[in-house]
């Protein structure tokens, strides 16, 4: 359980700096009609994951053209904003009005800026997933800034999420030009016709430099997402700064590899936990007992996996509710080497939870095996299903918690 401690210590360190930023400066994201624009490239991305391979897509990124956006901050410059705010936006990725602008810009090619834009939904969703991992981690914290809350509320829990508004969304290209608002005001991008979202490749492309080109997109797009699901112009900002506080440089180029090498892990154990549940009628009771041992560890290693990609990558590669099934994975194997020991003395405060009872519930076994690490935790997270008291006279139910533990592994894996 350190990588709580971990998380907290991140999530703490995110909220400080998004208190010191100039977050309320008077920044506007406006939109443009493409249907009234006769110079604009219409593109639709499909923005769902399942519209294709997203390892694969990212990594042929010179064959993917599409739709692009395209932000204006036309809010002026905070003359208060002190030197040690500006350091401080500058490493946060260089944006420093949340709204597009960045800090020592210099041209980039329009055509850098197209292919990023139709990279960034195979992107997005696994930024959001860390996201949302560090929503939950609120609870314990304040949020210094009074935008955080309510911004994550109307991401992750509100009628439509932020995952289905990406789903919905269409990038428009704007090659010349600017995109328009309401008022007819140029702006770098906007979504005006949502869920179409202009993005003006002349603007951006002036804006945007080398360094930062990769990770401005990234917040820029979903900061312009946000405003589908209903976010104030101030929570929209909080988003793009959070987003792109963390991100690896050049995510475009690396996060395919790490994110291909977990997929490719998790496949691994999955396939274990099939071959062995498939045999484990006829196995023997040490083998049961070592293969328990193993995988809780592999488990241990893919959470690990996540959590260092919350810490130095940027995104999560497992949804939050998905790192929850492999912690009820674990929680399973664990139950499983009760078969180890006929000496049970080391789950007394289990068997007691048992009682007369042969099996409970997942939340309620999670809370009494780990009640030292899991004061304040919400239980409800954790899937609904039950936990069999499993000894080596009853090995029927050893089957059983295999076979949940395989149920489990295969809805992480349908859904990476």
């Amino acid at each position: 359980m350190e990588y709580k401690i971990m998380n907290k210590v991140l999530v703490a360190t995110l909220l400080t700096l998004a208190a010191q930023s100039s977050l309320a400066q008077n920044i506007q994201i406006r939109s443009t009609n493409p249907n009234q624009q006769t110079n604009s490239i219409y593109y639709s991305i499909k923005t769902s994951k399942q519209s294709a391979d997203s390892s694969q897509i990212l990594k042929d990124q010179t064959q993917n053209k599409a739709s692009i956006l395209h932000h204006q901050n036309t809010g002026a410059r905070n003359n208060n904003l002190n030197r040690a705010q500006q350091q401080l936006l500058k490493s946060g990725g260089g944006a420093d009005t949340g709204g597009g602008n960045t800090l020592g810009s210099s041209k980039v090619h329009r055509d850098d800026v197209l292919k990023y834009i139709s990279l960034s939904p195979q992107i997005l969703p696994y930024v959001l997933r860390k996201l949302e991992f560090l929503s939950s981690q609120m609870v314990q914290l304040n949020d210094q800034t009074g935008l955080i809350k309510p911004l994550f509320t109307k991401l992750f829990k509100g009628p439509k999420t932020i995952y289905q508004a990406l789903n919905e969304a269409q990038f428009v290209a704007q090659p010349k030009g600017a995109c328009l608002d309401k008022e007819d005001n140029e702006v770098d991008a906007s979504v005006k016709d949502a869920p179409h979202i202009c993005f003006s490749l002349e603007r951006l492309s002036q804006k945007l430099n080398e360094d930062s080109i990769q990770t401005e997109i990234i917040a820029i797009a979903l900061h312009e997402v946000s405003h589908l699901v209903g976010t104030t112009e101030a929570e929209a900002n909080m988003l793009q700064f959070l987003s792109k506080s963390s991100l690896i440089k050049d995510p475009f180029n690396k996060i395919p590899n790490h994110l291909e090498e977990y997929q490719s892990r998790v496949n691994e154990v999955f396939e274990n936990v099939s071959l062995f549940s498939k045999s484990v009628r006829h196995t023997q009771l040490i083998e049961i007992c070592g293969w328990a041992s193993a995988l809780m560890g592999s488990i241990a290693e893919l959470n690990q996996k996540n959590m260092n990609a919350v810490q130095n990558v940027g995104v999560l590669y497992s949804s939050p509710r998905e790192i929850w099934l492999l912690t009820a994975a674990t929680v399973k194997g664990a139950n499983l080497l009760g078969l180890c020991r006929q000496d049970r003395s080391a789950f007394e405060e289990i068997d007691a939870a048992y009682g007369k009872r042969n099996e409970m519930s997942l939340r309620e076994f999670y809370k009494v095996a780990y009640k030292a690490t899991s004061a304040g935790s919400d239980f409800s997270v954790l899937p609904n299903i039950p936990v069999r008291k499993v000894t080596y006279k009853n090995l029927k139910s050893a089957e059983l918690e295999i076979s949940d533990i395989q149920n489990l592994l295969y809805e992480v894996v349908n859904n990476l």
